[in-house]
């Protein structure tokens, strides 16, 4: 299109040549030229547009100024182009396609005229065609009428009007009512065509009419029956699931009674240990001699120590043991806390002297250090 375009413009006597339509064309004083050689646009106007100094390109304020007085020419009465103003935008920034969009617009108006005259010109061709496309019959061929078809007598009115000494013109008539039976012949072949050809649009219309029908109700019963089948199957999922979770309580729920089970069962069982351990104890206690022998838990004489002892006698022993043992314990953690008390203070003094000897190396260094920079 573009190409189509340039090269339209070189054949109208610019100037200068298209070279780049649209870098050309985005300044506005080629189409400028253009009007003006069509007479569209004074040498006064196109004098008061902004022209480019040199190479120089146009600033985009100034291409802008020069499209708006460009634009009420190109919409004025006399040209009446019909297009949006964001195509001027688009020619100022040099967009591709929009200066050949509208130099064709220019080229059809010089071609075809104002968008009025085209309208009533399309209108007039519109209603040409739809005369052309409302019968297919020949050209209807004005002819006298007949009071009834064919009772008419042809001979007799030919030699009443025209006469048997005129050969020519009666040879005219005879030819003309052939040429008339021939062609209302014809029309009445034609209709029966029409109305034929008629009949059978309409049945076929219909038959299409019932086969969509019969797709439709066909689809439906496809639809109820997939819609059944769905329902079906969601049915089946949700009772399936439902199943799958009653498993799973159930499951849990055993779980949970076998975990009662075994926790009663700990329980008794640490109950009777319980019990058990006392009564082991008491018994071991007496056949070391300590306790009692009275009631139903008296033991027989060959199962009881010989020097038996009463609990009273048990426990006063047991507590001067226990002192025993205390004070030995307290003297053994004593000496303890005395070796790591000592051992502390010995590692204390450690790090003091590993300390006092860094430092007393750091300072010796630094001495050595301002010695051999003072001789420098």
């Amino acid at each position: 299109m573009a190409q189509f375009a340039q090269g339209w413009l070189n054949s109208q006597g610019l100037p200068r040549e298209v070279r780049d339509l649209e870098k050309d064309f985005a300044d506005g004083t080629l189409l400028a030229e253009l009007l003006q050689i069509h007479g569209h646009l004074s040498a006064e106007q196109s004098a008061a547009l902004h022209r480019p100094q040199g190479r120089k390109a146009l600033p985009v304020a100034q291409r802008l100024e020069n499209y708006d007085a460009l634009y009420k020419v190109l919409v004025s009465p006399e040209v009446d182009l019909r297009f949006q103003k964001r195509l001027i935008g688009e020619v100022v920034t040099e967009s591709a396609g929009a200066a050949a969009e509208l130099v064709l617009m220019y080229k059809e108006f010089l071609e075809m005229g104002p968008w009025k005259d085209r309208i009533t010109k399309s209108k007039i061709a519109e209603d040409l065609a739809a005369r052309a496309l409302q019968t297919t019959r020949s050209k209807k061929f004005e002819r006298e009428k007949l009071s009834a078809w064919g009772s008419d007598d042809f001979l007799e009115t030919v030699a009443s009007e025209v006469g048997f000494d005129n050969p020519k013109e009666l040879d005219m008539h005879v030819h003309l009512r052939k040429y008339y039976d021939h062609k209302r012949e014809r029309e009445r072949q034609i209709t029966s065509i029409e109305k034929a050809e008629a009949a059978d649009n309409a049945e076929r219309q219909a038959a299409l009419y019932r086969s969509m029908r019969d797709d439709f109700q066909i689809m439906l019963r496809d639809k109820a029956t997939y819609e059944d089948e769905q329902q079906g199957n969601w049915k089946r999922n949700i009772k399936f699931f439902e199943n799958a979770e009653l498993r799973r309580l159930q499951y849990e729920l055993c779980v949970e009674q076998t975990e009662d089970v075994h926790a009663h069962n700990r329980t008794v069982r640490a109950v009777n240990d319980g019990r058990g351990g006392v009564d082991w104890f008491e018994k071991n206690m007496r056949r070391l001699g300590v306790g009692g022998q009275t009631g139903d838990e008296a033991l027989p004489e060959d199962e009881v120590h010989p020097n038996r002892e009463g609990v009273d006698a048990y426990e006063d022993r047991l507590d001067v043991t226990m002192a025993k043992e205390t004070v030995q314990m307290q003297q053994t953690s004593g000496s303890m806390l005395a070796q790591l008390k000592n051992r502390s203070k010995g590692r204390a003094r450690a790090r003091y002297e590993r300390e006092r000897r860094r430092r007393k190396q750091q300072v010796d260094q630094a001495r050595a250090s301002a010695a051999l920079e003072a001789e420098q």
